[in-house]
C-alpha cells in the first residue's frame, strides 16, 4: 500500500533583466507590413440563457469561451472548479533565446511583427517551448538549465513561456487558468506559422506539471484547426484535478504527432484535493510512450516531504540533454513496475533496441505511433546527478539439494575495478526459496559506465532468513549459479561455486 505523503508547495522565485537582441536578417519591410486578423474559436459553445448560482463560463475575445461544466467538472477528481482568469491577469509571456542570445531574452508579442523581426528568431530552425507549472515563473532555475542544455545540444529557437499571473494562486484556479494559457500559446504559434512560415512539425512543447497539460491544450487547439503540433513532452504532468479525467481535460496522445511523458511522482489513487494525494504527478499513461522512472512514484534521495519527487522530472530531462552516452537513459517495456523489478519482463532490450528517455525518444516514434497504446517503459536512476545507471538483470539458481521450507530476501553486490555496486535487495517482500527454483531481479549501478562492457570481477550473494526459527538453528540455502546480464547490450556473465551458506553470510562465485 502507498503511504500518504504530506506535501508542501514549492515556490521558486527568480528575476532576469530583459534586453532585446539586434535586428535579424529576415527581409520584410516593417513600414509596409500590415497584420491581418486571424480568426480564432473557443473551447465551447456557451448558452447565454443559462442561469446558475455560480459563474460557469467566461469568454475572452478571440480566445473564445471556457465552460467549467461537462467534462471539466468531476465530483471526485475536480470537486471545486472555477472559471479561468483573464489573459490580462495571467499575463502570458514569450521569452526567446537562441545560440546568438543565450542569456538575454527577446520578448515576442502576438501580432507585433517588429518583436519577431528584431529578435534572433529564425523560421529555418526548430522551435522549442518550455512551460512551467503551479507557482512557477517564466525565468526560473530548472527552465534556465533546460535552456542552456538544449541550446548546446540543438540550434533552435527556445521560448520560455511564463504565466506567473495565473500560476501563483490557489491550485484549483491555476488548473483552470491552464486552458487560457494553452489558448494564448496556440494563438501565438498559429500566427508564427501563418506570418513567418514556422513549420509546426518542427515545434516541440515541453511542459512541467501543469505545463504538461497546457502543452496538451496547445496541441488540441492546433489539431482542431488542421495544423497539428509536432511533439509534446510532459515532465511529470500534474495529477491532482487531472488523474481520472477525460482525455479532453488532460494531456493525451492525440495532442501532437508524438507525445512522450516522464513520470516521477504519481499515485495509484487520488481525490481532487492536491494535499490528500499520494503525489503531485499523474500516474496514468498520457503519451505515445510513458517513461516511469523508479516506478514513477518515489525517487531515490527524496524524502516524503516537499516536491522533490515531482521536481525530479525536469532534473532528469536536463541530465538526458547533457549526457554524452547515447544509451544512458534506456528504458525497458513492462506491464508494471513490480514485474519489472522482479525480472519478469526479460533480461535485455527487445529487438530493435530500447528507447531512450529524453530528447532522443523521438527516434523511436514509428514504433510507438504505429501500434496499440499505452506503451509503458521503466528505468532506474540514482539519487543525484548524473542520474543514469547501468541496468542489470540477475538470475540466481538454487540447487535442487537446497533445503526446502526456506523463506527470505535475497541481496547481491558487484565488485570490479575498485568499485562496488550494492548491496541491493532483489525483492521487497519475502520469497519462498524452493529447491531448484530460479530467483530473478533487476537493479541499477551508478557510476558504473566504464565497467559496463566487461564482466564484474565478483558477484556476491546473501540472504535474509525470514523463517520463524531460522536464526536459532542456522538454516542454510544452497546456490548453484548466477547469471548476470547487462540489460542494454544483452551481454551475460555466469558465476558458479557458491555452495551452501547461512542467512546473513555473503558468498562469492567464480566466473564459469
Amino acid at each position: 500500500t502507498l503511504k500518504m505523503k504530506c506535501r508542501l508547495p514549492l515556490l521558486l522565485l527568480s528575476t532576469l533583466l530583459l534586453t532585446f537582441a539586434p535586428l535579424s536578417t529576415l527581409s520584410i519591410d516593417l513600414d509596409k507590413y500590415v497584420e491581418p486578423d486571424i480568426p480564432d474559436y473557443g473551447d465551447e459553445d456557451i448558452d447565454e440563457d443559462e442561469r446558475f448560482l455560480v459563474k460557469t463560463s467566461v469568454c475572452y475575445g478571440d480566445l473564445g469561451c471556457f465552460s467549467i461544466k461537462g467534462k471539466y467538472f468531476n465530483l471526485l477528481h475536480r470537486p471545486v472548479v472555477v472559471v479561468p482568469q483573464s489573459p490580462e491577469v495571467i499575463g502570458t509571456k514569450f521569452l526567446l533565446f537562441t545560440r546568438r542570445n543565450p542569456a538575454s531574452p527577446a520578448e515576442l508579442h502576438y501580432k507585433n511583427a517588429k518583436s519577431v523581426l528584431r529578435s534572433r528568431f529564425s523560421n529555418r530552425r526548430p522551435t522549442k517551448l518550455v512551460i512551467h507549472g503551479f507557482l512557477g515563473k517564466g525565468v526560473m532555475g530548472w527552465m534556465n538549465r533546460i535552456r542552456q542544455a538544449m541550446l548546446k545540444r540543438v540550434d533552435c529557437n527556445l521560448i520560455q513561456v511564463g504565466w506567473a499571473g495565473g500560476s501563483v494562486t490557489l491550485y484549483n484556479q491555476a488548473t483552470s487558468n491552464t486552458r487560457v494559457v494553452g489558448a494564448v500559446v496556440a494563438r501565438m504559434l498559429r500566427w508564427l506559422h501563418s506570418r513567418f512560415g514556422v513549420d509546426l512539425d518542427n515545434v516541440h512543447v515541453i511542459g512541467f506539471s501543469l505545463g504538461g497539460h497546457i502543452a496538451g491544450y496547445v496541441g488540441r487547439r492546433l489539431r482542431e484547426r488542421g495544423t497539428p503540433l509536432g511533439r509534446i513532452t510532459g515532465l511529470d504532468p500534474a495529477g491532482p484535478y487531472f488523474e481520472g479525467t477525460d482525455p479532453v481535460v488532460r494531456l493525451d496522445p492525440t495532442d501532437a504527432k508524438f507525445v512522450d511523458a516522464i513520470h516521477t511522482d504519481g499515485a495509484l489513487w487520488r481525490v481532487g484535493l492536491p494535499l490528500l494525494n499520494g503525489g503531485f504527478g499523474i500516474q496514468s499513461p498520457v503519451g505515445h510512450v510513458d517513461f516511469f522512472v523508479n516506478g514513477g512514484r518515489h525517487q531515490p534521495g527524496c524524502s516524503s516531504l516537499g516536491a522533490c519527487d515531482h521536481s525530479r522530472a525536469p532534473q532528469l530531462y536536463i541530465d538526458t540533454l547533457k549526457t554524452a552516452k547515447s544509451k544512458a537513459f534506456s528504458a525497458f517495456p513492462c506491464d508494471n513496475y513490480d514485474k519489472f523489478m522482479a525480472g519478469d519482463c526479460g533480461s535485455h532490450c527487445p529487438s530493435g533496441g530500447c528507447p531512450v528517455m529524453g530528447l532522443d525518444a523521438e527516434k523511436y516514434k514509428a514504433r510507438f505511433t504505429g501500434s496499440r497504446l499505452p506503451h509503458r517503459y521503466y528505468l532506474l536512476t540514482g539519487p543525484c546527478t548524473p542520474y543514469s545507471v547501468v541496468h542489470y538483470h540477475v538470475t540466481l539458481r538454487l540447487s535442487s539439494k537446497s533445503p526446502s521450507g526456506r523463506t527470505g530476501g535475497l541481496k547481491v553486490q558487484l565488485s570490479s575495478g575498485g568499485k562496488q555496486c550494492g548491496p541491493v535487495k532483489l525483492a521487497v517482500d519475502e520469497r519462498r526459496l524452493s529447491p531448484g527454483s530460479r530467483q530473478r531481479g533487476v537493479f541499477g549501478c551508478t557510476g558504473w559506465w566504464s565497467l559496463a562492457a566487461s564482466a564484474p570481477a565478483k558477484l556476491e550473494v546473501s540472504w535474509t532468513d525470514e523463517s520463524t526459527f531460522g536464526s536459532w538453528f542456522g538454516y542454510r540455502i544452497k546456490l548453484d549459479s548466477a547469471v548476470l546480464t547487462e540489460m542494454v547490450s544483452g551481454r551475460a556473465h555466469r558465476y558458479c561455486g557458491y555452495g551452501s551458506f547461512k542467512g546473513g553470510d555473503w558468498v562469492s562465485g567464480r566466473r564459469c
